[in-house]
């Protein structure tokens, strides 16, 4: 006859490490989906900042500012109080009397509340005419 003392032990330590496995293993799916989902957010965040620098730079233009003078910049307000948006514009007179400016947004994250990646950084630029009329945009 066998000795069957200890068995059902054996049985609940083997059925105890698969659980954890598999808690562990989804735990590392989720953070890795939150991690993604918070870099799309700034992604997100600073592709919306830089469109907003390109209307800011139609805006100044159809004012009749000169965009080659300087750079601009500008803070935005963010719903989400982690982020902070600003952007950046600078324009270059073409041959043609247009405008090539671009504008570049950016997404800024509170380290202090969560410490992935601090920030994102978005390009747009766009072909316009004197009067500020956006001829065509480059993502």
């Amino acid at each position: 006859m066998v000795n069957k003392k200890g068995m059902a032990l054996i049985t609940v330590l083997i059925i105890l490490t698969l659980l954890l496995t598999l808690g562990i293993a989804l735990l590392e799916y989720t953070n890795g989906d939150l991690i993604k989902a918070n870099a799309d957010k700034r992604n997100l965040v600073a592709f919306y900042a830089a469109k907003s620098g390109i209307k800011f730079a139609s805006t100044l233009l159809a004012e009749g500012q000169d965009l080659t003078s300087e750079e601009f910049t500008g803070p935005l307000d963010s719903q989400d109080a982690r982020y902070t948006a600003s952007f950046k514009i600078s324009a270059i007179k073409l041959e043609d009397t247009n405008y090539m400016v671009s504008s570049i947004g950016i997404a800024d994250y509170d380290p202090e509340l969560e410490k992935i990646v601090k920030f994102r950084t978005k390009v747009i630029k766009a072909k316009m005419t004197p009067s500020g009329d956006v001829l065509k945009m480059y993502y």
